[in-house]
């Protein structure tokens, strides 16, 4: 049941109606009893390193690999949540946020993945090195939707949960405080 809810809270993110993934539909979208006997599953290894390079592009503001590698759905049904952002967003803005961001960097990267159906979800930590040069723990989450044969982001969250002064291309950036330990 688990894996269910979590199934229908990602099409939910993905603008897909519950009655889709839960019918019999031409494009091979699970039924529901498919559904039940279908465990969510650990991402392999492409899969994951997808899952990475995707992440990636949205720490390093790459907003055209963003763009290319996302399921483009209407406004409201696509979420990219980061530094200072909102959601029920269009992918072309949540991309265009990101290109109004300065880069930042991180260390130790490594989403943990599951995939059921044509649905992958990916968490996890990493530290990051904001513009100030403050090291601080970032919050991430990916949802990704199959489509054909190619893997799409469908939301995606990059959160410092810290003050943002000077993150902005148009705004100097905040002093340095020491790095996180």
């Amino acid at each position: 049941m688990k894996a269910i809810k979590t199934l229908l809270l990602s099409a939910m993110l993905a603008g897909v109606p519950a009655g889709q993934v839960l019918a019999a539909n031409p494009d091979g979208s699970p039924t529901a009893d498919e559904l039940k006997a279908q465990p969510a599953v650990k991402a392999d290894a492409a899969l994951s390193a997808l899952a990475k390079a995707y992440l990636e592009a949205c720490v390093t503001r790459d907003a055209d690999y963003v763009f290319a590698h996302s399921l483009d759905l209407p406004k409201g049904s696509f979420t990219g949540i980061t530094t200072g952002s909102g959601t029920d967003w269009s992918l072309q803005h949540a991309a265009g946020h990101l290109r109004g961001l300065k880069p930042v960097k991180w260390e130790g990267l490594d989403p943990q993945g599951w995939v059921v159906g044509d649905f992958a979800w990916f968490s996890g930590l990493a530290k990051g090195i904001i513009p100030s040069g403050e090291a601080l723990t970032i919050r991430i989450s990916l949802v990704m939707r199959k489509i054909g044969n190619d893997w799409k982001g469908v939301h995606w969250q990059v959160s410092e949960g810290v003050d943002r002064t000077g993150i902005r291309k148009d705004e100097p950036a905040a002093a340095a405080k020491p790095a996180a330990k």
